[in-house]
């Protein structure tokens, strides 16, 4: 039931759905029609006008937003991955980082010095090291590079859990598996089947 305006411009009334277990759902449409909207009001960022986003018990959730903005610039590389997770050894952290591009001498950069796509993969390091049941992720390829796209989609590879997803990289898409896509169009969500 969720509905959310900006302003006079109303952008969805009455969206609603499920997901279950380890399905995969991408949200689709066109710019501007309120997918990421959709997820911030999910995550708590943005209350809606109405209806309400609530998840099961226990369920421990992942998000990557696309603002990027969960970093602390004045952090280094290493740093920044070890506050996330306490029980991470320093090799652990290490291997994690090579796997997202990090080469043993760029884990003391800052966080405030990396590019967009170093910030992107750092993210993502950060996020793939904590066991969720529901990873949402809003636009998580846009403006990266082959090497940065292609170490994001590999850390997903073994990842069993649900995912709820906008994108309109159809090739990132294609390597999360089955998705079942929901349309944002005309202010309803409603069902295209498997993808």
């Amino acid at each position: 039931g969720l509905q959310h305006s900006f302003g006079e411009h109303q952008l969805f009334n009455a969206v609603s759905f499920e997901i279950r277990g380890r399905e995969r759902v991408l949200i689709a449409g066109a710019n501007g029609t309120g997918k990421s909207t959709v997820l911030k009001i999910i995550m708590g960022e943005i209350k809606p006008d109405s209806g309400s986003a609530t998840f099961g018990d226990n369920v421990r959730v992942g998000y990557f937003s696309q603002e990027n903005n969960t970093l602390d610039p004045v952090k280094t590389i290493l740093d920044e991955i070890m506050k996330s997770n306490t029980t991470l050894t320093m090799e652990k952290a290490r291997t994690l980082l090579g796997s997202f591009l990090f080469p043993a001498d760029d884990i003391y950069k800052k966080v405030g010095s990396l590019s967009f796509g170093e910030r992107v993969r750092l993210s993502f390091a950060k996020l793939m090291q904590t066991e969720h049941d529901l990873l949402i992720l809003d636009e998580p390829t846009n403006h990266l590079d082959i090497p940065s796209r292609e170490a994001i989609e590999h850390a997903l590879e073994n990842y069993q859990g649900g995912i709820l997803v906008v994108s309109h990289d159809r090739y990132f898409l294609r390597q999360l598996g089955e998705l079942t896509e929901l349309i944002l169009k005309d202010g309803t969500l409603k069902g295209s089947g498997l993808l």
